[in-house]
């Protein structure tokens, strides 16, 4: 099992699109071969932190999810602001 630990820091005011593009993206998530689960957390010392925590079979399962070409979009996105 692979976990995969991720922290985010949305630009202001942009953490509502943020886990929106995140809910768009789950269902592509659910079909990797390999993916088990994952959860996102606010953060209880810093309203702008979330962090999301993922479960996988393997490194091969979350190579693919690293390569999905959606989810390359969205961190173009998310890094453009």
């Amino acid at each position: 099992m692979v976990v995969v630990i991720f922290e985010v820091f949305p630009a202001p005011g942009k953490k509502q699109e943020y886990l929106d593009l995140a809910a768009l993206l789950r269902p592509e998530l659910e079909r990797i071969d390999g993916f088990i689960s994952v959860e996102r957390f606010a953060s209880l010392s810093d309203q702008n932190k979330l962090l999301s925590l993922s479960f996988w079979r393997d490194e091969e399962a979350v190579r693919r999810w690293r390569n999905l070409g959606s989810h390359r979009a969205a961190q173009a996105r998310g890094r453009a602001g």
